[in-house]
């Protein structure tokens, strides 16, 4: 049987397939697309419960063992002049009256003071007892506990993997949280090494620090 002008039997046996067959590739690839979304929905729930295992109830805060504590040498409720007597002269300072940033010893200490001049938090890159330092910058994890006792350790994860699905998380730094009278002192560890020391007021009592 001779063709119509300009139909092609051949190739049109070759490159057309008949419509059933045509739904079912599309149902395949809707199939796909479904169990894709499905498998990355339960890598993201895993994910999540891991992470939810790794921050799970966090230990009590312990106290300080000993006495006469201070971040970079000064307490809360020191006035700036106490602290200038001490550290002597201040390098950098920030903000109004109300709330100042000032900077010691070329940046070793930082603290914030309110309009009444009094400290209401401090930074520093040392922590020192009777005026002698005990943890600083550059100390090993691992000593934390052993120089200043066990207490609560938050640990801080970064993504795992790259791109635009990252499963899990690898731990990069760890916050050690201590209580000495009415102030709350964390150590702040990244990867593997103490980076600083910062003293700042309780939080009311039964809440979470």
């Amino acid at each position: 049987m001779a063709s119509a002008p300009g139909f092609n039997a051949v190739q049109f046996t070759r490159t057309s397939a008949p419509l059933w067959n045509r739904g079912r590739r599309s149902t395949s690839r809707r199939g796909s697309c479904i169990v894709t979304l499905l498998v990355i929905g339960l890598i993201l729930i895993i994910a999540g419960l891991v992470r939810g295992c790794s921050e799970g109830a966090l230990t009590p805060v312990n106290p300080l063992r000993g006495s006469d504590w201070t971040v970079g040498g000064v307490t809360l409720g020191d006035t700036v002049d106490d602290v200038i007597r001490r550290l002597g002269p201040v390098d950098r300072t920030e903000g109004d009256s109300s709330d100042q940033t000032l900077s010691f010893r070329n940046g070793e200490t930082l603290l914030h003071a309110d309009a009444a001049r009094r400290v209401t938090y401090i930074w520093s890159k040392v922590l020192l007892q009777n005026s002698k330092p005990v943890l600083s910058e550059g100390l090993a994890e691992g000593e934390v506990t052993t120089v200043l006792g066990p207490t609560q350790a938050r640990m801080h994860y970064r993504p795992k993997g790259s791109g635009i699905i990252s499963v899990g998380g690898v731990h990069d730094s760890t916050t050690f949280t201590y209580q000495w009278g009415s102030a709350i002192i964390e150590v702040y560890v990244y990867e593997g090494t103490v980076r600083c020391v910062e003293g700042k007021p309780a939080p009311p009592p039964g809440s979470r620090h």
